[in-house]
């Protein structure tokens, strides 16, 4: 009777997929891109056998909503004059004829809601569905507690030695070995939700001496949480001398609580919880990160340095205007942005965020979670075919979309900016995933957001109010995985 109720949820759950699902011709079109880029031309890189076939069969990818945006991420219907919808498209073409699928994304529930909706498929014993993308900070540990995601290591072809995958995300998230989410240029909308530093090229222009040449301090490995105070201190003016900072004002740095003053902590290359065999260490209350949220005090909440805003979208945004109208230097957030950057024909620049001193060996960053991760449901029944797909969509993906996006990014007033094309490769390169954030659950666990805009140093009291609530919810993920899964080496 049960097995009868749970087949009847899963019918009734799919049907409006069904209904509902976007078709497109299954056979490889020769017309060209806007780009010229032939789908037919392009080569494959990766090391799956060329002879797997799948007989029509669809690969289907789970997404998360709000609206189609997950499945944007994964599939377009028609080329048409934007860039990487066409990558998207040629890619999933390719793709389709040389396995025999049909690549068939459908969305699902939204980040807080995505493991209560999954459930209704993972009590079907159905192949249903291959792939899941997820938004992880409020999702990812539930569906491993739930047992609806399973871990990548059994799965052949998936080589995270590759580098169209970010291996950043297997040392850091990976538990006792096993490996829960992966993420690559597969996952090519982690490119516009990384955290990045923006600069107004007209005022670094005008004000040379203070700001010399950013993208040659970056490459000299100067560029550093010290200077970048120093500067944007610097810049910081009274434009009309009334003594009160407000838009007709001159900032050194517009700042985001949502993105922005997050992403000094991933600089930092720090992790707020690290794992090791035993369980979960938090590091909340380190020297480092002490002195970590006491730069962010000293940078946006002192002295009018920085202009500090929160908000979700960027038409909600007052500081980008103010970016774009040679009202601030530094810009930091997504860069989603430059979009709107460029509709507003700014001239500016794009460095990666400012290491913690110079005896940091690299510059560092993070993807907000909405550029999404690779999961493998418990309703994915052939690992070979999963595996082999997604490795040779990840392989396109760096070929075909990941210089599609690089081309959109980086066109502004003056047309592509070359010497921000390479700061990006230095930001894409260095990528890094946090298990304290990537499996919070709750948002309110985030103590940058929280500190500015409160504009208080006491991590201390912070941390003695959600501590306990931390612990049990990752000590209980540890022992869930040891117990399921065990150590892998």
């Amino acid at each position: 009777m049960k097995k009868c109720i749970a087949w009847c949820l899963v019918l009734l759950t799919l049907l409006p997929f069904a209904i509902g699902c976007r078709r497109r011709s299954a056979a490889v079109q020769s017309s060209e891109s806007k780009e010229g880029q032939n789908a037919t031309e392009v080569s494959f890189d990766d090391e799956v056998p060329r002879d797997l076939k799948f007989g029509g069969r669809n690969f289907t990818i789970c997404c998360p909503g709000p609206d189609e945006w997950g499945i944007e991420t994964f599939d377009c219907e028609e080329l048409n004059s934007d860039s990487v919808n066409n990558a998207i498209y040629n890619r999933n073409q390719l793709l389709e004829e040389r396995f025999d699928i049909r690549i068939d994304p459908f969305t699902l529930a939204d980040s807080d809601t995505f493991c209560s909706e999954y459930s209704t498929y993972a009590l079907s014993t159905d192949d249903c569905i291959d792939l899941l993308a997820i938004a992880y900070y409020q999702s990812v540990r539930d569906m491993i507690m739930n047992d609806y995601i399973v871990p990548w290591n059994e799965v052949p072809y998936i080589n995270m030695e590759k580098p169209w995958w970010n291996s950043n995300i297997n040392e850091s998230l990976s538990i006792l070995g096993n490996t829960f989410l992966i993420t690559g240029d597969v996952n090519w909308s982690t490119m516009p939700q990384t955290a990045v530093c923006y600069f107004n090229k007209t005022l670094a222009a005008e004000n040379k001496e203070i700001v010399g040449d950013l993208y040659q301090t970056v490459k000299n490995q100067e560029w550093t949480f010290n200077k970048c105070y120093t500067i944007a201190k610097q810049m910081t003016k009274d434009m009309n001398g009334d003594g009160v900072y407000d838009e007709n004002d001159r900032f050194g740095c517009i700042q985001n609580t949502e993105v922005g003053v997050t992403g000094f902590v991933y600089a930092a290359n720090y992790n707020t919880v690290a794992l090791t065999d035993k369980g979960s260490q938090m590091q909340f209350t380190t020297d480092k990160m002490i002195d970590i949220i006491r730069y962010l005090y000293d940078l946006c909440c002192i002295d009018n340095i920085s202009y500090v805003e929160s908000f979700a979208f960027a038409y909600e945004s007052k500081g980008i205007p103010l970016f774009c109208n040679n009202r601030a230097l530094f810009c930091f957030d997504k860069l989603l942005f430059s979009e709107t950057l460029r509709k507003e024909e700014n001239n500016f620049g794009i460095i990666p965020y400012p290491k913690y001193d110079e005896g940091q060996e690299k510059y560092a960053t993070y993807a907000d979670q909405w550029g999404l991760a690779c999961a493998l449901p418990c309703t994915a029944q052939n690992y070979e075919r999963t595996g082999a797909i997604l490795e040779a969509m990840a392989a396109l993906s760096r070929k075909l979309i990941r210089p599609a996006y690089y081309d959109k990014a980086l066109v502004n007033r003056n047309g592509r900016d070359d010497e921000s094309a390479e700061m990006l490769d230095i930001i894409f390169d260095n990528v890094i995933y946090d298990f304290g954030i990537s499996f919070c659950t709750d948002l309110s666990c985030i103590p940058a957001k929280t500190c500015v805009e409160t504009k208080s140093t006491d991590i201390a009291s912070w941390y003695k109010a959600h501590e306990n609530k931390m612990i049990i919810n990752y000590e209980d993920l540890f022992y869930h995985v040891k117990s399921m899964y065990g150590v892998r080496k």
